[in-house]
C-alpha cells in the first residue's frame, strides 16, 4: 500500500508472548472479541487526537489477535463515519499506513466485507452511510489497501437488494470517472482541496519557511489540510526547493530532521518522498547538474542525525 500517516513509524514485530496469546485467542469468536474491541476503542479515542500511527501498531501487535483485524477494520470505518471530515482522512491515512505490515490483505479485505454486510444497520444510524462508504472502499482501492478486483469478488458474499450491493456499485461508478484516484485521495476534505491546491499551500509553506524558519508554522499548515497521505509532497517539495537554492539546502533538511523527529510527517511518507526524488534523479540533473551530490550529502546527514528511513540506507 501507498502507506501514510501522522506519526507513523516502523511497526515492530508481535513478541513472543503475543504471538501466543493469538495461538490462544485469534479466532473470531470467544471471550476475547469483547475485550479487544474494548482497548481498540479507546485505542482509536487517542488515536483521533493523537495522530499517532505508531501507538495503534503498538496496541494491535500487543493484544496478539490477528484473528480480529477484520473487526478492528470495520470499527475505524464505522467510528470515522460518525465524525467529522479530518478525522475520516485520518482513518484512510491509518488502515494505509496498517496495511500490509499490521494488518494484511486478508484481513483488510474480510474487514471491508464485514462493513458492507453491516450497511443495511449503519443507514439507521448514520443516514449518509451508502455516500461514506463508497467514499471510504474507493480511497481504499486508490491507496492500495485493497485490490480492484474486491469490488467483484465481494458481491456473492453479500444479500440481494442489500445496501451493500448498492455500495460496491456507487464506488465502481466512482472510480471510473475522470480523475477518480485524485478525487478520492481529497474526498475527505469539506473546503474541496484538489490535489494542486495542496501542493501549492506545502510550496507556500516552504517559502515562508525559508524566510521566517518556523518549523512550528510548517507543521500547523500540515496539520490545518489534514492531509497525512500526501506529506510526501512536502518532502519532494522541500528537497527540490534545496535543489533549486543550494544555499537553503541545509536549513530545509533542517525543516525534514524536525518534522521527522516530531512525528509530523511519518518514516512511510519520508521514504515515499524521498524515494520520487531517487527515481526522478536523471531528470532532476537536467535542470540541477548538482543534485546527485547534494542528494547524497542530505541522505548522509539524515544518517548521521538519526531520522533517515532504515529503508533508504539498505
Amino acid at each position: 500500500a501507498a502507506n501514510a500517516g501522522g506519526g507513523g513509524g516502523s511497526a515492530a514485530s508481535p513478541s513472543g508472548a503475543a504471538a501466543a496469546a493469538a495461538a490462544n485467542g485469534g479466532g473470531l469468536g470467544g471471550a476475547g472479541v469483547p475485550a479487544f474491541k474494548a482497548a481498540m476503542a479507546a485505542a482509536l479515542k487517542e488515536f483521533f487526537n493523537s495522530a499517532d500511527v505508531q501507538e495503534v501498531a503498538a496496541r494491535l501487535l500487543e493484544l496478539g489477535q490477528p484473528g480480529l483485524h477484520p473487526l478492528f477494520v470495520k470499527q475505524v470505518v464505522t467510528l470515522a463515519m460518525d465524525r467529522r471530515d479530518r478525522e475520516r482522512e485520518m482513518a484512510s491515512g491509518l488502515l494505509s499506513e496498517l496495511h500490509p505490515r499490521v494488518i494484511s490483505d486478508d484481513q483488510m479485505v474480510s474487514g471491508f466485507t464485514r462493513l458492507l454486510s453491516a450497511a443495511d444497520d449503519l443507514v439507521l444510524d448514520i443516514p449518509d452511510a451508502v455516500h461514506l462508504l463508497s467514499l471510504f472502499l474507493g480511497r481504499a482501492v486508490v491507496d492500495e489497501v485493497l485490490p480492484p478486483s474486491f469490488l467483484a469478488s465481494c458481491l456473492p458474499s453479500l444479500p440481494d437488494g442489500s445496501l451493500g450491493i448498492t455500495v460496491v456499485q456507487a464506488t465502481g461508478a466512482r472510480l471510473s470517472q475522470r480523475h477518480a484516484a485524485e478525487r478520492l485521495q481529497t474526498c475527505w476534505h469539506g473546503g474541496g482541496l484538489s490535489l494542486e491546491d495542496v501542493r501549492r499551500q506545502m510550496r507556500d509553506a516552504l517559502d515562508e519557511f525559508t524566510v521566517a524558519g518556523s518549523s512550528s508554522e510548517v507543521a500547523a499548515v500540515l496539520q490545518d489540510l489534514g492531509v497525512p497521505h500526501f506529506h510526501h509532497e512536502l518532502v519532494k517539495a522541500a528537497v527540490e526547493q534545496g535543489f533549486e537554492y543550494p544555499d537553503k539546502a541545509a536549513q530545509l533538511a533542517g525543516l525534514l530532521r524536525q518534522l521527522s523527529e516530531r512525528g509530523v510527517v511519518s518514516s512511510t511518507q519520508m521514504v515515499q518522498g524521498l524515494q520520487r526524488i531517487k527515481d526522478s534523479m536523471a531528470d532532476k540533473t537536467l535542470d540541477a547538474p548538482g543534485a546527485p551530490a547534494a542528494f547524497d550529502k542530505l541522505l548522509a546527514q539524515a544518517a548521521a542525525e538519526g531520522w533517515l528511513p532504515a529503508e533508504m540506507a539498505a
